[in-house]
């Protein structure tokens, strides 16, 4: 998240006493007010938060296996596989498929979308490409497949060498 959405939440929490700030010179530190009656709710929630990644890699690793006739690769990309935060609600799944498949693989997986929504409140794209040319574009340093190539999340098999 950034800076100033970071502030506000805690800003929120410390005037609902949820968290108490000790002030230094230039910056503030945050702790959880373990006497505060929401603080269990706070901890089940954090703790939810993390199972609820490892939920969603798994939800789309089973649903690319059962369209897996038409997948060669699927890698998980952008904020939640980069550790970058999620300021946006999109989750990004790169799929490698056949060139003469790759209509059908937007078909088939049009469907997942809004499941995927209804489950986990986020909006999923799917971007697809040949995966020889998706192979090439990651050579030529073309973004975002270099990076996919480099850092992309394993959903089914790994990106081709």
């Amino acid at each position: 998240m950034s800076h100033p959405r970071v502030g506000a939440i805690l800003a929120g929490l410390a005037s609902q006493g949820i968290v108490v700030i000790h002030r230094g010179l230039g910056y503030g530190l945050y702790d959880l007010n373990e006497d505060h009656v929401a603080v269990r709710a706070v901890r089940q929630l954090f703790e939810w938060e993390a199972e609820a990644a490892d939920e969603l890699v798994a939800y789309l690793r089973r649903a690319i296996a059962s369209r897996s006739e038409l997948v060669r690769a699927a890698l998980l990309f952008g904020e939640l596989a980069w550790g970058e935060g999620l300021e946006s609600d999109v989750i990004e799944v790169a799929v490698l498929t056949a060139p003469d498949r790759q209509a059908d693989v937007r078909e088939r997986f049009m469907g997942l979308r809004d499941r995927f929504r209804r489950r986990f409140g986020s909006d999923l794209r799917v971007v697809v490409e040949a995966r020889r040319r998706a192979v090439e574009l990651a050579r030529k340093g073309r973004q975002p497949w270099r990076r996919i190539a480099d850092h992309g999340v394993p959903l089914y098999r790994t990106w081709p060498r």
